[in-house]
């Protein structure tokens, strides 16, 4: 199937298609700050954050399309995520259209396309008699 908000299958991985004509929802971010208004300043900016996740959806789209492209003319996943500056597991997820957080109920913990942060060590604490 291919529409404009539909889901098709390129080879093995699931490509969805999300509305070209989103907004982007940062266009325009520093006139609401004019705004003189409170009221109406926190309606737009509402507005605004509504529209976030239907942008990253179409981000998203680009991304694994640009991935899709580059696997289709012979690339590896290896030179993919040389190129992009991914990890190649990274590069992969992306390809089959799963989310960094692996398998089932979407995003859990650190994104792969970060670095994690590292974590200090804890202070030993010594037992006394």
């Amino acid at each position: 199937m291919h529409s404009s908000t539909g889901t098709h299958y390129s080879g093995t991985c699931k490509v969805t298609h999300y509305d070209p004509n989103v907004e982007n929802p940062l266009t325009g971010i520093d006139a609401i700050e004019q705004i003189a208004d409170p009221a109406e300043r926190a309606k737009e900016i509402g507005k605004r954050l509504a529209g976030i996740p239907d942008f990253q959806a179409r981000l998203r789209q680009m991304r694994q399309a640009a991935i899709l492209e580059m696997r289709a003319s012979g690339m590896t996943y290896g030179a993919i995520a040389a190129e992009v500056g991914l990890h190649r597991n990274r590069i992969q997820q992306i390809a089959e259209g799963r989310s960094a957080g692996g398998q089932g109920g979407g995003d859990k913990g650190p994104s792969p396309d970060k670095p994690p942060t590292p974590r200090k060590a804890a202070p030993r604490v010594r037992k006394t008699a």
